[in-house]
C-alpha cells in the first residue's frame, strides 16, 4: 500500500502545523524541504543555516557530530523559497540569540508527539506513514526524481551503492507520485523548454504562455490567423488578376 502522503494531505498538515509553535513549523519545514533526518534537524544550531529570501537560496550545514556524519545541503529557486516560508517566522524570534544557539532545544519524542497529534487532527488515512521520517522519504523521492543520482545522493547523505540509495532508485513511479509541495513543482516553457518559476505565467525567454492549454490555444489561434491572412492575400491577388483579365 502507498504510505507516502499525497499533496492534499501535506497541505492540510502544514496548515494545521501553523496553529502550533513556530519552532515546530520550522522543524518540519526543514525536513520537508531538505530531506534531513529528524535527529540531524535537532542537532542544528543558528549558524548551521544561512538563507536569502531575495536570492532564493538556503544553505544548511548538517554537523559532523551527527551519527550519519556531516554534509552541506544547498537549495535554490522555488525549492529554497518553500523552505524559507516555513522557517522564517521562527528565525525572526531568534535574531538576538548567539550564533551557536541550538535551533530546536527539545527531544525527538516531544516533536513526534506534536506530529502525531496533527496527523490525528487532519484524519490522515489508515496505512499512511505517521512517523516524522515520512518527510525525509518524500523529499528524497523528489530529489532522486528531479536532480539525478549524483546531486540527490549528496543532498540525502547517501553513500554510493548504499542500501538506502538503492531503495530510492528502485522505487516505481507510482510510489514516487504526489510528494512535492505545490510551490516546489518545476515548470518549463512548452515552446522553448526554458525553466520557469511556478507563479510565472509567461516565459522569460520567449514570452510564450507557460500553461500548456493556453500555449496550444495560442498556437491554434496563430495558425488560424496565418491561414486567414494567406486566404485574404490570395483572394485579393485573385480579384486583381480577374480585374486585369476583364480590362484586357
Amino acid at each position: 500500500p502507498e504510505t507516502n502522503w499525497v499533496q492534499l494531505e501535506l497541505d492540510k498538515y502544514i496548515a494545521e502545523a501553523k496553529n502550533h509553535e513556530k519552532k515546530f513549523l520550522a522543524y518540519i519545514g526543514l525536513m520537508i524541504g531538505t530531506g534531513m533526518r529528524p535527529h540531524e534537524d535537532l542537532a542544528l544550531s543558528l549558524n548551521s543555516i544561512t538563507y536569502s529570501k531575495e536570492a532564493k537560496t538556503i544553505s544548511v550545514k548538517v554537523p559532523e557530530t551527527c551519527k550519519t556524519g556531516g554534509r552541506k545541503i544547498i537549495l535554490t529557486g522555488q525549492e529554497a523559497t518553500a523552505v524559507i516560508e516555513l522557517i522564517e517566522p521562527y528565525f525572526e524570534t531568534l535574531k538576538e540569540k548567539p550564533n551557536n544557539t541550538l535551533l530546536f532545544p527539545t527531544s525527538y519524542q516531544s516533536m513526534s508527539k506534536i506530529h502525531k497529534k496533527i496527523c490525528k487532527k487532519i484524519k490522515l488515512a489508515e496505512g499512511k506513514n505517521k512517523t516524522l521520517y515520512v518527510f525525509r522519504r518524500m523529499a528524497l523521492n523528489r530529489f532522486y526524481n528531479t536532480f539525478g543520482i549524483g546531486q540527490a545522493s549528496q543532498l540525502a547523505g547517501h553513500k554510493a551503492g548504499s542500501r538506502a540509495m538503492v531503495h530510492y532508485l528502485s522505487m516505481s513511479d507510482s510510489q514516487m507520485k504526489g510528494t512535492p509541495l505545490t510551490s516546489l513543482k518545476k515548470r518549463e516553457c512548452p515552446s522553448c523548454n526554458f525553466p520557469a518559476d511556478v507563479e510565472e505565467s509567461l516565459c522569460r525567454k520567449c514570452g510564450s504562455p507557460l500553461d500548456k492549454r493556453q500555449f496550444q490555444d495560442l498556437m491554434h489561434k496563430n495558425i488560424d490567423e496565418l491561414i486567414e491572412a494567406k486566404l485574404e492575400a490570395f483572394q485579393a491577388k485573385l480579384e486583381l488578376t480577374i480585374m486585369k483579365a476583364t480590362k484586357g
